[in-house]
């Protein structure tokens, strides 16, 4: 659970009194929500350089 509240501190401009205000439900939803806007980032940012034939689509960070 610190790893996950220091995490929330880091990346999302939260204060440690904010996230400790928080709900679990809230904090793991903002933490899958990080995640989710991570790969969607680091896949637009590769995309040039991956290969397209699969046939994947990666869904924008807003529509999951």
């Amino acid at each position: 659970l610190v790893k996950q509240i220091v995490s929330l501190v880091a990346i999302g401009k939260y204060t440690f009194e904010e996230v400790y205000e928080m709900t679990i439900v809230q904090m793991v939803y903002l933490l899958k929500k990080y995640v989710e806007i991570q790969q969607y980032e680091l896949y637009t940012a590769l995309s040039p350089y991956m290969d397209s034939k699969k046939g994947q689509t990666v869904k924008h960070w807003l529509d999951t």
